[in-house]
């Protein structure tokens, strides 16, 4: 196993999970909150929803 190299929380606001991306290079981060796992989350699935919304907003 290999400590991963930061984690968010659902309290983080985009701003502050894409800084954690970034500064980390990671493509999956553990979410934490009050010290329980909560689950993953990925930045593919955060650009794919993304794409997904400006996709619709086109459409309108």
């Amino acid at each position: 196993m290999t400590q991963v190299p930061t984690h968010v929380s659902s309290y983080d606001n985009m701003q502050t999970v894409m800084n954690k991306f970034e500064i980390s290079h990671a493509w999956n981060l553990p979410v934490i909150d009050d010290g329980k796992y909560i689950g993953f989350l990925s930045k593919s699935r955060i650009f794919n929803t993304y794409r997904t919304h400006l996709i619709r907003q086109t459409k309108e």
